[in-house]
């Protein structure tokens, strides 16, 4: 748990907000250039940790999710209750970059394409690339981020400092020793677990 706080704190949660955003706007590139469509119908719902992907009539989700992980080694989401079957999810939080995910989307498209889901191999590959290929700050979610940070801020880390759970501390590294030092001139807010 120290390790992926310090983690955390090194990258910026303003940072990890932001890429999460990115990779699942990317992720959405890619299931519409499949011509395909998410579980989540409209904006709104969109989720920037995971997105479910609705397979078209006729197939079954869970032979994509077979077929990725006995041909391909990669494991995809099932759907659960009223969507089993029909949804299949791409995660796209964590520590997870643009050319790890690329991974997924490419397998995914090859366990779609084995089962004869008509999806153009490469498609939503290239679609995920044109559009990370864009300076960050086109594709990230700033109010979404910004609204989640500030429910966060509010709530979570003011009452685990309430409760003795954690401690705000300045630093570079997340130790102790370093509470007062100082990187490029900007000092880092870091969470350290009491």
């Amino acid at each position: 748990l120290r390790e992926s706080l310090a983690m955390l704190a090194a990258e910026g949660l303003d940072n990890v907000f932001a890429r999460h955003a990115r990779l699942a706007a990317g992720t959405r590139a890619a299931v519409a250039a499949w011509h395909l469509s998410l579980c989540a119908r409209k904006p709104h719902w969109y989720s920037d940790t995971v997105s479910a992907i609705v397979v078209p009539a006729g197939f079954d989700a869970a032979k994509v999710i077979e077929v990725a992980y006995r041909r391909y080694n990669l494991s995809l989401g099932a759907g659960l209750s009223k969507v089993a079957g029909k949804v299949f999810r791409i995660g796209h939080l964590g520590d997870l970059n643009e050319l790890m995910l690329l991974g997924a989307i490419a397998g995914a498209e090859m366990a779609m394409a084995d089962i004869g889901i008509p999806v153009r191999l490469g498609s939503g590959v290239a679609a995920a690339q044109g559009l990370w290929a864009q300076p960050a700050a086109m594709t990230g979610a700033p109010g979404k981020v910004q609204n989640f940070i500030d429910v966060i801020r509010s709530f979570g880390v003011k009452e685990m400092m309430r409760t003795g759970r954690i401690a705000m501390v300045r630093g570079t590294r997340g130790h102790p020793a370093d509470a007062h030092s100082e990187s490029n001139g900007h000092a880092n807010e870091r969470a350290v677990l009491n």
